[in-house]
């Protein structure tokens, strides 16, 4: 099955280089386990939905939210739905029971493909900004194609798309 990680949540919330990672793997027994548990007692705060589906919330912030099902089923139209209504400015042409959380402080909006060629990757990219109507590719929108990037990088990398996002 062709896997499209959309990192929407990170669309709107992008991490710092505090929220990320970066112990190295030799240090791994300094990690210290309770600041990672979770309880039923704990107050943390309401979910923020950023895309929502009849109702029905499936992204929310602070989530990786991956695309999947089988070849040709229309998962990248889908996506540029969704990247579309992310880097909008107001109206664009979406779905009718599809709902995007406005992104007005332009927030970066990570797209990372698997599967698909440079080619269509970028009509994808072409579709996403006419869906959203805008004329050239958004400074905040950050489409990458890791399709011939070995499958054992792709953590390293996700990492530093997200480490140069929160930069910007």
């Amino acid at each position: 099955a062709l896997v499209q990680c959309i990192n929407q949540a990170q669309a709107y919330n992008t991490p710092t280089g505090s929220d990320i990672a970066t112990t190295p793997a030799a240090s791994l027994s300094a990690i210290d386990p309770e600041k990672y548990r979770i309880t039923a007692e704990m107050v943390l705060p309401e979910v923020q939905p950023i895309v929502t589906i009849g109702g029905a919330t499936v992204a929310i912030a602070g989530n990786v939210t991956s695309l999947t099902a089988e070849a040709k089923s229309g998962k990248s139209g889908f996506a540029t739905v969704l990247l579309a209504g992310a880097i909008a400015d107001g109206d664009y042409d979406g779905l009718p029971d599809v709902w995007i959380k406005p992104n007005p402080e332009r927030k970066a909006v990570i797209h990372l493909d698997c599967e698909q060629s440079p080619q269509d990757l970028q009509y994808n990219s072409r579709a996403i900004n006419r869906r959203a109507g805008v004329k050239a590719t958004p400074d905040h929108l950050y489409l990458y194609g890791i399709r011939t990037l070995p499958t054992e990088q792709y953590r390293h990398f996700t990492r530093e798309v997200c480490l140069a996002a929160a930069e910007r």
